[in-house]
């Protein structure tokens, strides 16, 4: 019989292949299909329109568009919308054969599930041959082979990995039945926990097919392999722990031994492969997998060479915390502001690039005031901020303090009276920078923005401003004192250079670009964050930390009109999107028409997102950004970028950054050589581990 089948496709930031994806589906031998596309908040905004070409050349498809929550979010609302009697799921990034949706029909006639071989096509080596999970005739399984084909090692392995869910197509009365639906706490091994589910309720067997009829792309970039032990990362415990409960309330409890002992290998394994030094949710894998060893090692359905290689394991891993333990720190010591774009990205961007180098780091606090009573004062602040967060000045603050999670800070404050005796000992390395550290008009400098209470030989900065042209007179013997003490100099700009050269005859000054600019679009992507107050698809951002005058508004505005865009005002405390904090204003930058700026961040962040920008001089006198924003665009050769008239001409919307590019894989190269000096290492570049790419 021809009936119905529904084919979801889940689809997050995978313009590159999403049509030769979809492109398989509608062109199946197989007619009698719908095709649902589920636009999962994705940030590449190709996505939407490869989707919406589709669904107007074939009235089989519907696009939904939702915000961001996850594959397995994305997938019980195509389970919701689908009419079909059938169901199949399609990652947006893989592609199907022209027969596979008619071959699986074929085979579910008198079975409960069918499924076909995959292939696994790796990104670096194109078509991996001894990773095709392929069977060689095709077999019948009752449902008890099949879940033991799901957890155990040994003969029923010899079938490949079927714990994922993409090759097998599903009755739509037995999910519908049992109500069963993937869990969207869950990220990882999800579909696993599905297929158990499902397969519990089966009466009849399971069709598998040696047909090679799915194509599974893995991605060098894609989310399984990518911060791999973040929050989501975790949940896997979640999904073991979850199949453990089920299976010992069927008449397979026998299994949750194999269960047990994949979850104890695969944390351990992962552990071994992946642990950075750091308390994070690396640790929280080992814990969990204690849990679990007592039963393993206890069971007699386990191999006792199994519980030897467990073992060895737990040793390696002895052996790693305690090396951890030699393992070199280093501070970073910058400005803290916790209102300012630019502040926040930098501190972030310059312990990127140092952990690259597998080191520890952790940036120091300091803030004026907030030692002793003024961390109190500070922290009930905080809490009234938190309270009220709906005001825009709050909800501003409090996007601030969540991106300010993904910076290492110190658990001490220190400031220029406050100093911790152990400070000077308690690491391998110190830094300043990057950031106007010495900037003289900014009354919280001090001697620990050059690192005084340190070692001479401890000493270095990096990147770091002095944010004006020339010393105050009576501060010039402050400074040659304290910058002949410095260890390593590097500074932003090239007139800071001349200024320490022209203070203290010092010669080996490095001048590097700023941090923000060495971490590449997909290492940002990782922190960006959609704005929920962000209603519009296509966009002009205003970013502008001086004034914005009307004559300047009505030429954007008028670009705006032309180019049927609507104005993102990011700076103007009367609008939605004043409440973004830096994730936000990635999101912003990376997905605009054009930014039009006079921030020294902005025209950074458009370079490194390829995104039009057009650069206006600051119509305020608060600070002169001037020369250091010409001195960003002339190294780039960027200088059209800068409008001096105040007019956008019609070829500053579009943007080649190609030479730009090159330019910065020569400063990339500068700024880890630099790095390897102060922490006094010497790799050879075609050795060199983890550096700035």
């Amino acid at each position: 019989m021809n009936e119905l089948i529904s084919i979801i496709i889940p689809i997050y930031n995978t313009e590159k292949y999403l049509k030769k994806c979809i492109n398989s589906v509608v062109t199946q031998s197989y007619k009698n299909i719908e095709v649902l596309l589920i636009n999962d908040g994705s940030t590449e905004s190709k996505n939407i329109q490869i989707c919406e070409n589709f669904l107007g050349s074939d009235d089989r498809i519907r696009f939904y568009s939702k915000d961001n929550g996850g594959a397995s979010e994305a997938r019980n609302y195509g389970i919701e919308n689908a009419k079909g009697k059938y169901i199949i799921f399609i990652d947006s990034d893989d592609w199907i054969e022209k027969d596979t949706i008619k071959l699986l029909k074929e085979n579910i006639e008198n079975n409960d599930l069918s499924m076909c071989s995959y292939r696994v096509i790796d990104e670096k080596n194109k078509n991996n041959n001894w990773k095709n999970h392929v069977i060689k005739n095709d077999i019948i399984l009752k449902n008890e082979q099949f879940i033991k084909c799901l957890f155990m090692n040994g003969k029923h392995y010899k079938y490949g990995y079927q714990g994922f869910i993409f090759n097998k197509l599903f009755k739509m009365d037995i999910i519908n039945k049992y109500n069963i639906r993937f869990d969207e706490n869950i990220y990882y091994n999800e579909d696993r926990l599905f297929i158990l589910k499902y397969l519990l309720q089966c009466k009849m067997n399971v069709y598998f097919s040696k047909y090679i009829g799915y194509n599974y792309y893995q991605r060098e970039n894609s989310m399984m392999h990518q911060n791999r032990y973040n929050e989501k990362m975790y949940t896997e415990f979640i999904a073991f722990d979850s199949m453990s409960k089920i299976i010992l309330n069927t008449q397979y409890k026998y299994l949750d031994d194999f269960i047990r002992n994949e979850y104890v290998n695969h944390s351990l394994n992962m552990f071994i492969r992946f642990y950075d030094g750091e308390k994070n949710n690396v640790i929280r894998y080992l814990k969990n997998s204690r849990i679990y060893l007592k039963q393993v090692f206890t069971s007699k359905n386990i191999k006792a060479r199994n519980k030897l290689s467990i073992l060895k394991k737990y040793l390696i891993i002895t052996y790693m915390l305690k090396e951890k333990k030699k393992r070199k720190k280093l501070s970073i010591f910058t400005i803290n502001d916790d209102i300012n774009f630019g502040n926040r990205l930098q501190n972030y961007a310059t312990q990127e690039i140092l952990k690259k180098h597998e080191i520890e780091v952790e940036t120091i606090s300091n803030q004026d005031g907030i030692i002793g009573i003024g961390f109190l004062k500070k922290k009930i602040k905080n809490l009234i901020k938190k309270i009220l967060r709906y005001k825009p000045k709050f909800a501003r603050y409090n996007n601030f303090m969540k991106f300010n999670k993904n910076i290492k800070y110190s658990k001490y404050h220190i400031d220029a009276k406050h100093i911790p005796k152990t400070l000077k000992t308690k690491y391998d390395n110190y830094i300043t920078g990057s950031d106007q550290v010495w900037n003289p008009n900014f009354h919280r400098m001090s001697d620990i923005d050059f690192l005084k209470f340190a070692p001479k030989e401890k000493r270095n900065s990096f990147s770091a401003s002095f944010g004006i042209s020339k010393i105050p007179e009576e501060l010039k013997e402050y400074y040659k004192q304290n910058l002949q003490e410095m260890n390593n100099l590097s500074v932003r700009e090239e007139r800071a250079k001349e200024i320490i050269e022209e203070l203290t005859g010092r010669t080996d000054v490095e001048v590097l670009v700023d941090p923000t600019l060495l971490l590449t679009a997909q290492e940002w992507d990782k922190v960006s964050k959609k704005p929920k107050q962000l209603k519009s698809e296509k966009y002009i951002l205003n970013y502008f930390l001086g004034n914005l005058s009307e004559k300047r508004k009505a030429e954007i505005e008028k670009i705006a009109t032309e180019n049927n865009c609507t104005v993102v005002n990011l700076m103007d405390k009367n609008e939605p999107l004043y409440v973004s904090g830096p994730s936000e204003f990635l999101y912003l930058v990376k997905n605009a028409f054009l930014i039009c700026t006079d921030s020294y961040h902005g025209s950074i962040f458009s370079i490194i997102y390829n995104r039009p920008f057009v650069v206006f001089n600051r119509e305020d006198n608060t600070v002169n950004m001037n020369s250091r924003l010409e001195t960003l665009l002339t190294k780039f050769k960027l200088q059209e970028r800068y409008s001096q008239d105040g007019k956008i001409q019609q070829e500053l919307l579009k943007c080649d950054y190609s030479e730009s590019y090159k330019i910065l894989e020569t400063e990339k190269e500068k700024t880890n050589k630099y790095i390897e000096k102060v922490l006094n290492i010497n790799i050879d570049n075609k050795e060199r581990k983890g550096t700035i790419n």
